[in-house]
């Protein structure tokens, strides 16, 4: 079970480093939670509440250091999005409100499952 605490902190790290967004894929649209940085500790236990995996970039882009990501998609998204919502500030309120409205017209593109695409960025 996941902490209040945990949800608190996942809050905060994604109001700063986070991306909530409808992930196209094909011409639909998925929801997306998704976080990238330089601390692989960090990453690494967002992944394990998300249940996710970690991806790692080696010194891309005349980066000094590695960079860690983790995303969640689909109604797995959906339902840390509604999980996180009260702790968000307005900005992210309103896009994680529009990627549930987006959901509810569109129900067909949130069972989408992130095993079904090859990242490579």
């Amino acid at each position: 079970m996941t902490e209040i605490r945990d949800i608190a902190q996942l809050a905060g790290l994604l109001e700063g480093e986070g991306c909530f967004a409808n992930y196209p894929v094909d011409g639909k649209h998925y929801p997306r939670i998704q976080v990238q940085m330089n601390d692989r500790d960090v990453i690494e236990w967002v992944a394990a509440l998300w249940g996710s995996t970690v991806n790692i970039f080696t010194k891309r882009y005349k980066a000094t250091m590695d960079s860690y990501r983790t995303t969640v998609y689909g109604s797995q998204a959906l339902g840390w999005m509604m999980t996180l919502y009260p702790f968000m500030k307005s900005r992210r309120q309103a896009k994680i409100r529009e990627i549930i409205e987006h959901a509810r017209k569109n129900p067909t593109q949130v069972s989408w499952k992130v095993t079904q695409i090859w990242e490579t960025t």
